[in-house]
């Protein structure tokens, strides 16, 4: 988006500090393709962030191979 910062949910009305991170080899999905509008990725997101820290865990890598 040449250089932009595009929020993916509104900003909440209060001030607030802000984090950007930028990921390296990060792409956006393709909710279309997915069939899937934004509110139903927010929801989706919002339901599964709880299992984000445990998914990403390198010590949970040997189930992997289960």
């Amino acid at each position: 988006l040449k250089g932009k910062v595009v929020l993916l949910e509104p900003a909440p009305l209060e001030d607030c500090r802000v984090l950007v991170t930028f990921m390296e080899g990060a792409t956006l999905v393709n909710l279309a393709a997915r069939r899937m509008n934004e509110a139903q990725a927010r929801d989706l997101r919002r339901r599964t962030g709880a299992i984000t820290e445990d998914w990403d865990d390198p010590t949970m890598d040997v189930y992997d191979e289960i």
